[in-house]
């Protein structure tokens, strides 16, 4: 999911930022303030993983990942997009820690040198 919403905001962010009142020259703000999101967010996904289990945090994140995915759709201006932007950046980060950690206890012992 984390990487669709980044891959669609870079199609369809010239769009989105006009709709918003903004220019096309901002329009790969919404992109930066993604990926810095992410950055902030992903020391805490094994800390809270550890704390919570990973199952629980991944279901917590995907939840919380589409309810602000469907506010920032709904976004009445720039800023409220942007910050919107940035708490999917920090939810979607735990995501690339939690699918690496369920997956390598799928793989079996005589393979796991391959990953």
């Amino acid at each position: 999911m984390a990487i669709f919403s980044f891959t669609m905001t870079i199609m369809a962010s010239v769009y989105i930022v006009s709709d918003l009142g903004g220019s096309s020259d901002i329009a790969l703000y919404s992109l930066s303030f993604f990926g810095l999101g992410t950055v902030l967010g992903m020391p805490l996904g094994r800390s809270l993983s550890y704390q919570y289990g990973t199952i629980k945090l991944l279901c917590i994140c995907l939840i919380l990942f589409s309810i602000t995915s469907l506010l920032a759709g709904l976004s009445s201006n720039y800023i409220q997009f942007i910050v919107l932007r940035v708490l999917q950046g920090i939810l979607s980060a735990p995501f690339y820690i939690l699918s690496n950690h369920l997956f390598s206890g799928l793989t079996p012992r005589n393979h796991k040198h391959l990953f």
